[in-house]
């Protein structure tokens, strides 16, 4: 039972957090300062789309390489 507890949450399960921690995240600049999301509601869709698609992008190729490193640095040893 002591290992069960130790386990890391599965994919999906941490995928879901990020979500709902956005979101509340998103509601709370909201009620703080209209303002900040205001800006936001006058870009375009394919504005919002190619720099989420791009953030995305970084921190995927920023995992990968880490990834890398961690591999590389496990085969040397």
């Amino acid at each position: 039972m002591i290992d069960d507890e130790k386990k890391a949450p599965c994919r999906v399960c941490l995928s879901i957090r990020i979500f709902l921690f956005s979101v509340c995240g998103l509601i709370i600049v909201a009620l703080i300062d209209r303002s900040l999301v205001s800006g936001i509601a006058k870009l375009s869709p394919f504005a919002i789309a190619v720099s989420l698609v791009s953030i995305l992008g970084f921190f995927a190729i920023l995992k990968a390489l880490v990834e890398f490193k961690q591999s590389k640095s496990k085969s040397t040893k």
